[in-house]
């Protein structure tokens, strides 16, 4: 990839030094600094042209990467102003994530081309599915449309619509809101008998191509493909974040991280983002470490993402991964006022 950063100053001198210090982290090609400040074109900043904006087209970078405290407003410029695509705009922080995707696939798989295959469009017996439990949460509509492909949305709200989605009501008092959706999505073998493969997919992101694609591009071995977590690696630092965000119970979560390493559960031993899961869901073995997860979830904390790796390290289970960040990617878009 051929990368142009938008900003010249202390923000994008601090990025450059993270760039520098990692160069197995950061293998793209980085090719100049944008600014608006027209004192600094045509002098060098970290080793690099400093551009105009109205320069940006002619370099032919691939992304975009704003590294500025004015985000938003450099944001608007590209798209309103100079005609970027938005797909090619990235905050540093996306940018991170991005990188960090790549790195986790290339420490399993090694460098390895990835090249787009036809047959995606031949996977058979497919459902797409979510979950919206409660009335927080709005119903996104899928960008791609297929005849081979069934969307359904289990809710236990009636005032829910849609003119894509199979909208299933499912009540059970059982369980609560947040335990509802968790046993939904840990269980399409339960749910969808006359499907082969199943893809979870959390409410919060738009479907924005064909799905069979994707696993057409990622799935090797494994019968169940996830997502990496484009940010951390180890479940101590996942508890860290959950606990300082006030993302679950503080006591649940560390009684749960101290069982899981006191049994030998070893540190850096990856995670997943569990908001879209790819499963042949027929299958035994997917079957058993499905229940064994929702056993987990029901005695420890509501953190699913917690104990899905320690589930598959404890039954000898590798999910096949891809390099991507699952909040923006060809297929899946967590949409924000950002993007609009």
């Amino acid at each position: 990839m051929k990368i142009i950063f938008f900003g010249a100053g202390n923000s994008a001198y601090n990025i450059w030094q993270q760039v520098v210090k990692k160069p197995g982290f950061y293998t793209d090609e980085y090719l100049a600094f944008a600014d608006n400040n027209a004192t600094l074109w045509g002098t060098n900043f970290c080793g690099k042209p400093v551009i105009a904006p109205a320069e940006i087209n002619k370099w032919e970078a691939d992304l975009i990467v704003i590294a500025s405290l004015y985000e938003n407003s450099i944001r608007r410029q590209l798209v309103k102003e100079l005609g970027i695509s938005k797909q090619k705009i990235y905050s540093y922080d996306e940018y991170f994530r991005r990188c960090y995707a790549i790195w986790i696939y290339r420490k399993r798989y090694g460098n390895v081309e990835i090249e787009e295959k036809q047959e995606g469009s031949k996977i058979k017996d497919i459902v797409i599915y979510t979950a919206m439990i409660g009335d927080y949460d709005e119903l996104r509509e899928p960008l791609f449309l297929s005849d081979d492909i069934t969307y359904v949305c289990m809710t236990n709200n009636k005032n829910l619509k849609s003119d894509i989605w199979n909208i299933e009501y499912i009540s059970d008092d059982s369980f609560d809101d947040v335990y509802l959706a968790r046993h939904i999505k840990m269980n399409p073998h339960i749910y969808f008998h006359d499907y082969e493969t199943s893809i979870w997919v959390d409410g919060k992101y738009q479907i924005m191509d064909d799905l069979r694609i994707y696993i057409s591009l990622y799935q090797k071995q494994s019968n169940i493909l996830c997502f990496p977590h484009p940010e951390r690696e180890c479940i101590c630092d996942e508890a860290a974040v959950c606990i300082n965000s006030k993302r679950g119970n503080k006591k649940d979560i560390i009684l749960q991280v101290a069982k899981y390493l006191k049994e030998g559960f070893p540190l850096d031993y990856g995670l997943y983002e569990t908001g879209c899961i790819v499963r042949a869901h027929k299958d035994e073995q997917v079957k058993r470490l499905m229940e064994f997860w929702e056993e987990e979830l029901l005695k420890n904390s509501v953190r699913d993402q917690l104990s899905f790796p320690y589930v598959c390290w404890k039954n000898n289970f590798t999910p096949d991964i891809c390099d991507l960040d699952v909040n923006r990617n060809r297929w899946l878009l967590q949409r924000r006022t950002l993007y609009k």
